[in-house]
């Protein structure tokens, strides 16, 4: 018989916060779809409050589930999303005023997210408390919101039976700090204490990262960890053929996808497209860079948007569906 899994639900809490899903959200919503609609054992969510933990039954968490993805467009058709309508409207046409500028997300609409996800929770009527979560649980904990901050661990004191299972993606901004902000370093270093404090379990996500990761941890004398190396699970939607999309497939375009930040490297895209650019002129193909801005991203974005001779041949995209980057990529050179 399985044992019975406590998820971690910070990070889609948070989820409402952004209008699509970062790399990291993605990761976390297929955890925990997997857990709680395929887990054999007895499996429910764990969310720290001021009110105390609580703890979600498996029946909720699938509906919270289900409500954050209709939040993110994760199901809509990809004819309805009006990101993919302005790339391609930039593909066909080089003014760049051309672009219909889609309505920034305000603390209203912010709002009404948060609210509609928190229906979708049952609050607060029939929300339990963590005495509820079933005996001897493993606590899965993917999304690494709160792992930094011992508040949101310190329950763990309080039900020893429980068995936290960490995943820490890489060690980045510990081995590369002049990558990432002050903020992000201590944050991880942190993260990464925690870990070596609780964790009677790790998951890696490439052998590289294991590595990194238990290299940390026995400098904090827990080499002793079991780390399973699991590759990140793919949205459904990437996996299915490709649907035909004309419009996208008479255009010569290349994708980069990530968060705008210093350690993604954009700049050398930037300076591989001024020489096409200076090569083929017109003929060059177009370069689609999907993210949302990260450390150093107000950066790159000013560098990406105010290069004169690459403005009609750079487009910069954020806030995709998952169907839509996949069409959008599909079509890519």
């Amino acid at each position: 018989m399985s044992v019975p899994v406590a998820y971690d639900m910070v990070r889609m809490f948070s989820g409402p916060l952004a209008p699509a899903p970062r790399g990291i959200d993605r990761v976390d919503l297929g955890y925990a779809r997997h857990f709680a609609e395929s887990w054999r054992g007895d499996c429910g969510g764990t969310l720290p409050t001021p009110w105390g933990i609580l703890w979600f039954e498996r029946g909720r968490l699938l509906k919270l589930i289900d409500r954050l993805e209709d939040i993110w467009s994760e199901t809509i058709d990809t004819e309805q999303d009006a990101g993919l309508d302005e790339i391609k409207l930039r593909l066909s046409s080089n003014d760049r005023s051309s672009t219909r500028q889609r309505r920034k997300s305000n603390a209203h609409v912010t709002a009404r997210r948060f609210a509609n996800l928190f229906s979708a929770g049952g609050f607060p009527r029939g929300i339990r408390r963590l005495s509820a979560a079933p005996q001897n649980s493993i606590y899965v904990n993917i999304g690494h919101v709160g792992l930094a901050f011992p508040w949101f661990l310190s329950w763990l004191q309080r039900r020893p039976d429980i068995k936290p299972v960490f995943m820490l993606h890489d060690m980045i901004p510990l081995e590369n700090p002049e990558w990432v902000s002050d903020a992000s370093m201590r944050h991880h270093r942190h993260m990464t204490e925690n870990a070596a404090r609780y964790a009677t379990a790790l998951i890696a996500t490439s052998p590289t990262a294991r590595d990194s990761v238990m290299r940390e941890l026995r400098l904090r004398g827990r080499g002793d960890i079991p780390v399973a190396t699991v590759p990140l699970p793919v949205a459904p939607i990437f996996l299915e053929p490709a649907e035909p999309d004309e419009e996208l497939a008479s255009h010569s375009y290349f994708v980069v996808c990530g968060a705008l930040e210093q350690r993604k490297n954009h700049a050398l895209l930037v300076n591989v497209w001024r020489e096409l650019v200076r090569r083929r002129g017109s003929r060059a193909p177009k370069l689609v860079v999907v993210g949302s801005p990260g450390w150093g991203g107000d950066a790159i974005q000013h560098l990406l948007t105010r290069c004169r001779e690459l403005e009609n041949h750079i487009i910069l995209a954020k806030g995709l569906s998952s169907p839509a980057l996949r069409r959008l990529m599909s079509h890519a050179k």
